[in-house]
């Protein structure tokens, strides 16, 4: 009897030790993760993330952009990392958010949309995130590497989307023209 409780208490105490981290939560800013823009212009998502494990510290390493599109390899491939030149350290239990900015470079990461881009063309895939967890506060002058505990990746959703141009704007840019030919017509 003694031997099987001692087998039992064994057991669960390596299925604690084997239990997996859990992974953060990474979303996007805007929610959505729709970005949209003018072709020949860069666009970009802010972040938001919370570190589910109350005791480790969570490094975010770097970020990337996978998909289909429609606006060429362009989009795919001119994909900017904002993650690798920070150094994002998240507290256990914490969140952090971080909204684009195309001159700071914060944020997750932009996308240049083609120029030749033509309205209502989209690209859709999903923002990648890589990060790393220790059990020691990467910031401490003492840090060990060796508090390694795990890696991992999580993904969202994104989107980038060429709008049609509004119908005021189309009238706006066609107002000189109307007025134009008004004045000519009143001058004769």
């Amino acid at each position: 009897m003694k031997k099987s409780i001692l087998t039992i208490l064994i057991v669960g105490l390596f299925a604690l030790c084997a239990q997996a981290t859990p992974a953060p939560d990474f979303s996007l800013i805007p929610s959505s993760g729709l970005v949209n823009g003018s072709p020949g212009t860069t666009v970009g998502w802010g972040f938001t993330v919370t570190n589910n494990d109350s005791s480790d510290w969570l490094v975010l390493n770097d970020s990337y952009f996978t998909g289909s599109n429609t606006l060429g390899s362009e989009l795919q491939l001119g994909y900017t990392d904002f993650i690798a030149t920070q150094f994002v350290v998240i507290d256990p239990g914490a969140t952090i958010s971080q909204s684009y900015d195309a001159l700071l470079q914060s944020g997750v990461g932009s996308v240049q949309i083609p120029s030749y881009a033509i309205p209502g063309d989209t690209g859709t895939g999903n923002v990648f995130l890589d990060y790393t967890l220790f059990s020691q506060d990467p910031n401490d002058p003492a840090f060990d590497p060796g508090s390694f505990v795990d890696a991992g990746t999580v993904g969202a959703s994104a989107s980038v989307f060429v709008p049609e141009p509004s119908s005021a704007l189309m009238l706006l840019g066609a107002a000189p023209l109307l007025i134009g030919t008004v004045r000519r017509k009143l001058w004769r």
